[in-house]
C-alpha cells in the first residue's frame, strides 16, 4: 500500500499509547488526504463507470467472489481479474499484462477474502497501473500492470 498504510489503521490496538494512537490516526488521515488529492487530480485516467462506482464507497465491504489469474503466451504474460459483488451487482477489476502480483496473507488465520476494506488505484511515473487492496485483517494484495479495465 502506498497511501493506506495498514499499520496506521490499527488504532484499536490496546498496547499502544494514546500519543501513538493519535500519531497513527494523523498519519492515516494524511494518507487518505494524499490519495484523495491524487485521485481528484488524475480522475480523467479512470473510466466513467469506475469513477461512478468507486466514488460510491471505494468498494469498502464489497465481497470478493474470486481472483482469477489467466496465463497468456506460455506463462510469459498474464492477466489478473478481481471479481467483486455488492448487493445484486458484480464488478470486475481486470489488470492486463501484469508485471508483478504479490499477496500477503495467512490462510490459517482468520483471513477474510470477502472483507475488502480499502483499495488504491493509481498510475506511477512510468505509466504502470497499481492496484493495491487491503483486507479486514490487514492482509494485502498488490498488482502492477500495463493496463487496467473495469467492467
Amino acid at each position: 500500500m502506498k497511501y493506506f498504510i495498514p499499520e496506521y489503521l490499527n488504532i484499536s490496538n490496546v498496547e499502544i499509547t494514546e500519543k501513538m494512537r493519535n500519531i497513527y490516526l494523523n498519519k492515516w488521515n494524511e494518507g487518505c488526504e494524499e490519495y484523495s488529492k491524487y485521485f481528484q487530480e488524475n480522475i480523467n485516467i479512470f473510466s466513467k463507470k469506475f469513477i461512478k462506482v468507486y466514488l460510491n464507497g471505494g468498494f469498502h465491504d464489497y465481497k470478493i467472489k474470486n481472483i482469477e489469474i489467466e496465463y497468456i503466451d506460455a506463462g510469459k504474460k498474464y492477466d489478473v481479474a478481481v471479481n467483486l459483488k455488492h448487493r445484486d451487482k458484480e464488478y470486475h477489476l481486470i489488470s492486463k499484462d501484469v508485471m508483478n502480483y504479490s499477496a500477503k496473507f495467512d490462510i490459517k488465520e482468520r483471513f477474510l477474502l470477502n472483507h475488502y476494506l480499502y483499495g488504491e488505484y493509481y498510475k506511477d511515473n512510468k505509466g504502470f497501473w497499481h492496484h493495491n487492496f487491503l483486507f479486514g485483517d490487514y492482509f494485502e494484495i498488490n498488482i502492477i500492470s500495463k493496463k487496467f479495465i473495469f467492467k
